[in-house]
């Protein structure tokens, strides 16, 4: 998992290294975000995003994923995620191959608070439970990066 703000330069210079991690904090950084909603927009062949749009709650469900890295970035509001390594996960709907993705349960967890402008890079390892909080309506982008087949 990394974590930090759009404005963390130190940080950001050191992801822009990997051409996909340039790509999307270029959009970010140039506002070229034009999405309607429900939108899927692919920027390669390997990511993909959209905007997702909600009211934040509590005990949401763990997902997990094996073939693509979650990039979330929070447009507007505030959101809790939570974090469990997929070894903590009691697993409560098996991998679904075409989906990629898995869900489970886990009492053993990080909270990691997104304001506006933060992002978060979880990995395959990295359960997680977003869209917690007090029913406060988010705006996030959501980046799905394939790293596998």
């Amino acid at each position: 998992m990394i974590y930090g703000n759009i404005n963390d330069f130190n940080q950001i210079t050191l992801l822009e290294n990997n051409s996909d991690f340039k790509e999307i904090f270029d959009l970010i950084k140039n506002k070229e975000i034009n999405i309607k909603d429900d939108e899927v927009i692919y920027l390669n062949d390997h990511i993909r995003y959209f905007v997702s749009k909600l009211n934040t709650k509590e005990n949401n469900k763990f997902e997990a994923h094996k073939k693509h890295l979650d990039f979330f970035y929070l447009l507007e509001g505030k959101e809790n995620i939570y974090v469990s390594n997929t070894s903590n996960l009691n697993i409560i709907e098996d991998y679904d191959e075409q989906k990629d993705i898995m869900f489970g349960e886990s009492d053993n967890y990080s909270i990691i608070t997104l304001n506006k402008g933060d992002f978060i890079i979880l990995f395959p390892e990295d359960g997680h439970a977003p869209g917690n909080g007090n029913n406060d309506y988010i705006e996030r982008l959501v980046f799905k990066i394939k790293i596998s087949d």
